[in-house]
C-alpha cells in the first residue's frame, strides 16, 4: 500500500509538471492520470469539461476512511457538485482525465479493493443538460480487471485489462473502445485482442522461457475448436507439445483462447465461462504444465 501512494504520488507530480493544472485543452488526443490513497486525498485540475473552450475547474476530494472500506470520492465542476462515488470496499481510486478531442473529454474512475477486486471502473462525460458527470461507460460488466488507459486516438481508447484463467494462469490484454458522439457512449470495438502471459516466472521447472514467450507444454491430449461454438474441430494437441497463445475472445459471457501449433494451424478452447448463478473458471484446468504453480490471486487478482 505505501509502494502504491509512492508511486501515485510520483505520477501525479509528473502530470502536473507537464501539462500544469491551468494547461489549455490540446486538440490532440492525450490521457492524463492522478491517483487519490492515503496522503493524497484531494487535488484539482484545469479541463474543458463541457466543450465551450474555456477550462472548468475541476475539484477532488476523497472521504475519511470508514469501517466498510468505503472512501467516497466527491468530484467539484466550477464549485458545483458533479459526482459522488458510493463503491463499497473501495480503499483508494485511480482518476484518468481522457481527451479524444476539444468536444470529447472524459473522466476514467477506478476504485480499488482488496484483492483488486472491481469496484468502480467507469468512465464519465459531462452532460450540460442534465449538469452532472454521466457513465459513457461501464467497464465493470466486461469480464477481467481493468486498468488503466493506455492508448487513445480521436475515436478510440485502448484500457488494459487482466485476469487468471485456469488454463493459462495470469494473462494481460487490451479491450480497445470507440466512442459514439450521437449516443455519448463507448462500445467495444472488437471481441478478439491479442494476449499475452502475464504468469508468475522464477520458477525451477524449465517453464519460464515458454511463459516469457507465451508459450505453453501440454501436460494431456485435448481438442481446440475453430469457433467459439466449439462444435468443429480444428486440431488435436498432443502431450507436450508447445502452443503458441495468440488471441483471447470474450463470446457469451465466456471468454476463449486462441493457440497456433507447430503446423501454423489456430484453435480455440473455452478458458472461462460466467453464470448467473456463479463463475466457471476450471473449464480446461490442468492442460499445461507449469500453469498450477503459478496460479495466484484468483480470477480478478
Amino acid at each position: 500500500m505505501k509502494q502504491r501512494t509512492k508511486i501515485c504520488f510520483a505520477l501525479m507530480l509528473m502530470s502536473l509538471a507537464l501539462f500544469g493544472l491551468t494547461a489549455q485543452v490540446s486538440a490532440k488526443a492525450s490521457f492524463k492520470t492522478f491517483c487519490l490513497y492515503n496522503t493524497i486525498s484531494r487535488f484539482s485540475y484545469k479541463a474543458d469539461m463541457n466543450g465551450d473552450g474555456k477550462l472548468d475547474t475541476l475539484a477532488f476530494t476523497m472521504g475519511k476512511f470508514r469501517p466498510d472500506s468505503t472512501q467516497n470520492v466527491l468530484i467539484k465542476m466550477n464549485g458545483t457538485r458533479v459526482l459522488l462515488t458510493n463503491v463499497p470496499y473501495s480503499y483508494g481510486y485511480d482518476i484518468q482525465y481522457i481527451a479524444l478531442s476539444n468536444k470529447a473529454q472524459f473522466l476514467y474512475i477506478i476504485g480499488r479493493g482488496d484483492s483488486n477486486m472491481p469496484g468502480l471502473h467507469a468512465v464519465y462525460r459531462y452532460d450540460a443538460s442534465r449538469k452532472k458527470l454521466v457513465k459513457a461507460l461501464d467497464l465493470s460488466t466486461y469480464l477481467g480487471t481493468s486498468g488503466l488507459v493506455t492508448k487513445v486516438t480521436t475515436k478510440t481508447m485502448s484500457v488494459s485489462n487482466g485476469c487468471t484463467l485456469m488454463p493459462v494462469g495470469r494473462v494481460s490484454w487490451n479491450y480497445i473502445f470507440k466512442y459514439n458522439t450521437a449516443s455519448g457512449k463507448f462500445t467495444l470495438s472488437s471481441t478478439s485482442a491479442t494476449v499475452k502471459s502475464a504468469a508468475m516466472i522464477n520458477r525451477d521447472d524449465g517453464y519460464d522461457n515458454y511463459f516469457k514467450k507465451s508459450q505453453f507444454v501440454a501436460a494431456k491430449t485435448f481438442f481446440t475448436y475453430t469457433t467459439g461454438s466449439m462444435k468443429k474441430t480444428a486440431y488435436t494437441a498432443a502431450v507436450n507439445d508447445a502452443l503458441q497463445m495468440t488471441k483471447i475472445r470474450l463470446y457469451k459471457k465466456g471468454l476463449y483462447i486462441q493457440f497456433k501449433n507447430q503446423e501454423g494451424k489456430t484453435g480455440w478452447i473455452h478458458a472461462y465461462q460466467k453464470y448467473n448463478t456463479g463463475n466457471q473458471s476450471d473449464i480446461h484446468s490442468g492442460i499445461f504444465y507449469g500453469v498450477n504453480s503459478r496460479l495466484a490471486g484468483g480470477f480478478y487478482g
